[in-house]
């Protein structure tokens, strides 16, 4: 990706999705953290460093807050805050930077394989994909944008600016998301 990509990309998350050091389940009860980086399923939560009041907690500790987070269904449409007070596991924010950091870079290394001018894109139009994938994933089912493919892969920014859209019926914290990939593939 270019380099101006990831500091955009923070700046364009955060906003959307917070930066939150605990657990907490999304809308499809989903285990989730940081920038709404899922840990779902349980072996995702088990690797990362979580500490309680600053001291490393155990596998078991995670397990637990694991477990409890994802039997809280009923909290799931109120968003991530509602799920502050139910661990107290938390992140750093270093970790919150490295986790979103290493998934960025795993959807980047993606793109770059399913479309070939994707590394010679305008920063706006990767920042705007990278924004996509991040919300519904970089392939597979979740990403399945037949006609914003196409538009991609000839560079056709105007049409991916349209084609980007990510159905917001059941979850209208993409409502931004959408808005703002919309107005990045426009600039692109």
């Amino acid at each position: 990706m270019n380099v101006d990509v990831k500091p955009r990309f923070i700046a364009l998350t955060d906003p959307i999705e917070g930066k939150v050091p605990w657990m907490y389940c999304d809308v499809r009860n989903l285990v989730t953290t940081g920038r709404g980086d899922l840990i779902d399923p349980i072996i995702y939560a088990q690797r990362l460093p979580w500490t309680r009041d600053g001291a490393t907690v155990s596998l078991a500790d995670i397990s637990a807050a694991w477990l409890l987070v994802k039997s809280r269904s009923d909290l799931c449409k109120k968003g991530g805050g509602a799920y502050a007070s139910l661990t107290n596991l938390r992140l750093s924010s270093q970790a919150i930077d490295d986790l979103s950091f290493q998934k960025l870079d795993e959807i980047d290394a993606s793109l770059a394989k399913r479309f070939p001018n994707y590394t010679s894109a305008p920063s706006d139009a990767q920042l705007a994909i990278l924004s996509m994938c991040w919300a519904c994933g970089a392939h597979g089912v979740e990403f399945s944008f037949p006609a914003f493919d196409t538009a991609f892969l000839a560079s056709d920014w105007e049409t991916c600016s349209v084609e980007c859209w990510i159905n917001d019926t059941h979850n209208p914290g993409l409502k931004p998301r959408n808005a703002a990939n919309k107005a990045l593939f426009q600039a692109a």
